[in-house]
Parts: structure tokens; C-alpha cells; sequence
């Protein structure tokens, strides 16, 4: 504070006319308040949460979609989003675990599905070749594919989401139309046999130029220290069955796994699911005909609960437009501050029961 500085700067004064021995005293003592000003200065920068500096979503190392370390300046990579259904028939599905963030909601015949985004740079692939199966779009996942201005690949979509394609609400790739960037796997029954990949996805986004994806980042931060970390252990999402889903806590790895399909959910090479942050988002819904396709109300804002480092956070999810970021606050109205890495999104009709224990 400028009173404190006033007042230290009177006392070094008053010690230089005594003594010439104080002069280098003062001369110290001042050093040192500089260099407390500049530590105060960068913690003002990069603030402290549970003793846990954030990481500043500008920073150059961090990557905007998810908060992982990366090379300065590939904070921004392209972005792309993969319709990836969830049908039992379709099990095991492929890719899940390297996407950056995952949105699950309920489609008709209460039916699940992915929306994973994945980046194009700023961490080296695992290698891993397949993403899929690649399905159909619908309307309100587009609002969150438009909100990371990602490029979106799906095979075909409902007439609401056609038509909202048809008037550029979104970058898009459509299989229907771009089958370069798609296979099939002919061991597979269709239509459960369409596959993209990173690669073929790099591909696709060269072609449309696309060499960057700039967004305004979620908050993220280091994972909490082992002994802060809390208890709530499970987490069960009332989709009907076969499509419940339990996350269980793992206290050691600060991860939650994933459970469906009477275990752990694993992909076709074996591979967890284990994201660092899960949210659960209540939003209205409908139907709209007699197919069962929903509508979800995807602006606004409703309520929510954020799971991180073992604690259950209630709060409120708000996104204002289209295009702006669905973001996620405490019951005090601050911005929740996630962990680097996956972060999956359950959206569940309001009234859904959601079943944990803190």
C-alpha cells in the first residue's frame, strides 16, 4: 500500500541522517521491499486458489482448450469436433480418451451421444488412428461445436440440424459430401462403421486453411496437492439403461473413470476413460416430433455441478449466445476454475436425477 511505502520511506530518511552505516542498511532494506513488490506483482497475475496458483488463460505455454502444457506461441491450435455415437451396438468406440473435452447428451430413444473436441497441434499424437463411430448431427450440439468455432465432422443430420448447417452456422464436414476424411470398416455392421482420424482431420483443416482457433479459454489451474483433495467417490447419471453412467473417483490419479456397459468403459484398443473434470448441466428440453428427436435450451443459464479434485462444486452454467462459451460458477457467482486436461460435460434434461455423495 502507498501509506505503507510513505511511512518505511520517513524511517529510512530518519536512519541516513543518523549514521552513514545505515545508509547501506536502508539501501538493503529498500532492495528487498522492491523485490516484494515484485513477487506481489505476479501474484496478482497468477492467483492462488486452495494454494494452487491458476494458470492464466493467456499465458503462451498453455493450451486455450484445455489448459495443457504446450510449446509458447501453439496456445491456439485448429480445433475440430467428432460426432461419436454410443449406441450398443456400436461398442467399443474408438478415440474418446485423447479428445480435450467431451459433451454427452440424451438424443431420441434416450439414446447418448459424444461430441468430442480434439486439437490439431500443441502435444504430440499417442498415434492412435481411429475416432468413432462417426454419426449424425443434431441441432444443439452445434451451438457447442459454434461456440470452440471448431471444425465439425458427423455423417448426415436431422432436418433441424441440416438446415441449420445449410445457413453456415458452423465450419462444416460432412461425410455425406467430404468422404476423403472418412472410412468404413467393413468388419463393422453399418451404420456403425464410419472412422476419422487426427490425421485425415489435419488434412481436412489444411484444405479449408484453417491454422489456428483462437478462443476464449475456460480457467484452468495445477491439480491439487494429494492431501487437499476430497472424498466424493461416484458420481451416477440418471441416462436410462443401458446408458447410466457412473464416475469413480481416483483419489491418486486426481482422474474420475468412467463406468457403463456393466464396467469400466474402455475403447476398442483398451484404453480408460478418465477425464480431470466432470460437469453435470441441467438444461430444458422437449421433444420435437414423433421420432423422439429433443430440443435442448442451450442459452440461458440453469444449474450445474462442477467435479474436481474429489469435490462436488454447486453452481450455474450461463451462455449468453450461440457463439459465446457455455462457462460454469460457484453458488458465489465466481468462474470455477478447472484442471488442466479433459474435461467432459454432461447435459441432462432438467429433473434428471444425479445421485453423489461429498
Amino acid at each position: 500500500p502507498v501509506c505503507m511505502r510513505s511511512i518505511i520511506a520517513r524511517i529510512v530518511k530518519f536512519i541516513q541522517r543518523k549514521h552513514v552505516f545505515f545508509e547501506v542498511a536502508a539501501g538493503g532494506l529498500l532492495l528487498v521491499l522492491a523485490l516484494l513488490a515484485l513477487q506481489s506483482a505476479w501474484y496478482s497475475v497468477l492467483p492462488i486458489e486452495g494454494g494452487v496458483p491458476i494458470l492464466n488463460e493467456a499465458e503462451p505455454n498453455r493450451r486455450a482448450l484445455d489448459g495443457m502444457q504446450v510449446e509458447e506461441g501453439l496456445g491456439y491450435p485448429p480445433i475440430v469436433a467428432v460426432m461419436v455415437e454410443n449406441m450398443e451396438e456400436a461398442q467399443p468406440i474408438s478415440g474418446l480418451d485423447q479428445a480435450s473435452a467431451v459433451f454427452e447428451s440424451v438424443m431420441e430413444a434416450n439414446i447418448t451421444r459424444f461430441l468430442a473436441f480434439f486439437t490439431l497441434g500443441g502435444v504430440e499424437s499417442s498415434g492412435k488412428s481411429s475416432i468413432g463411430p462417426v454419426r449424425s448431427a443434431r441441432p444443439y450440439f452445434l451451438d457447442w461445436v459454434r461456440e470452440f468455432d471448431a471444425l465439425y465432422a458427423h455423417v448426415g443430420s436431422s432436418p433441424e440440424a441440416d438446415a441449420l448447417i445449410k445457413q453456415g452456422a458452423v465450419r462444416d464436414l460432412d461425410q455425406w459430401f467430404q468422404s476423403q476424411y472418412f472410412w468404413r470398416d467393413t468388419s463393422r455392421p453399418r451404420p456403425h462403421n464410419v472412422y476419422t482420424s487426427l490425421e485425415l482431420l489435419k488434412r481436412a483443416a489444411d484444405k479449408k486453411t484453417i491454422t489456428e482457433t483462437k478462443i476464449e479459454a475456460w480457467k484452468f489451474k495445477n491439480d491439487a496437492a494429494l492431501e487437499q483433495r476430497g472424498t466424493a467417490e461416484a458420481i451416477a447419471v440418471g441416462y436410462a439403461e443401458p446408458y447410466r453412467v457412473v464416475w469413480k473417483y481416483d483419489r491418486e490419479r486426481n482422474a474420475y473413470a468412467r463406468e457403463q456397459w456393466g464396467g469400466p468403459h474402455r475403447m476398442t484398443d483398451g484404453a480408460a476413460l478418465r477425464p480431470k473434470n466432470i460437469v453435470v448441466a441441467w438444461l430444458p428440453m422437449k421433444v420435437l416430433d414423433e421420432v423422439g428427436r429433443k430440443w435442448f435450451g442451450t442459452i440461458g443459464s440453469g444449474e450445474a455441478v462442477v467435479f474436481r479434485d474429489g469435490e462436488a462444486i454447486r453452481g450455474t452454467w450461463r451462455k449468453s449466445a450461440r457463439e459465446e462459451r457455455m462457462r460454469f460458477f460457484d453458488d458465489k457467482g465466481l468462474e470455477v476454475v478447472f484442471n488442466a486436461g479433459q474435461m467432459w460435460i454432461e447435459i441432462v434434461p432438467e429433473g434428471m436425477k444425479v445421485e453423489f455423495e461429498v
